[in-house]
């Protein structure tokens, strides 16, 4: 159920939501609606790339968070340069040391 809420917002930001309604052809309501929802959005993915990249969740969960598939979310990881496995540089050196032997 939607639920009314108010809020104070600078007068800058009602001219451009107003601006923006009347170019769309919509209620300021719709616009800043719509504006919400792409920023928590925004919200969701940086947070859920935050926690993958401090191995605080797995890709999996990561995948399961965004609504993305398995796939999609190693592409997103490899964009972001996000090390999700956890195993870094120095982890390598020594592994790599101990086959060597």
């Amino acid at each position: 159920m939607d639920k009314p809420i108010t809020t104070r917002l600078p007068e800058e930001f009602v001219l451009r939501i107003k601006a923006l309604a009347k170019r769309e052809n919509l209620d300021t309501s719709a616009v800043m609606r719509r504006l919400l929802a792409k920023a928590l959005e925004e919200e969701k993915f940086k947070s859920t790339l935050e926690a993958l990249s401090l191995n605080k969740i797995s890709i999996g969960k990561a995948a399961r968070i965004l609504n993305v598939s398995i796939w999609e979310m190693l592409v997103i990881a490899k964009e972001d340069d996000i090390n999700w496995t956890g195993y870094d540089k120095k982890e390598l050196e020594h592994d790599l040391k101990i086959l060597l032997k």
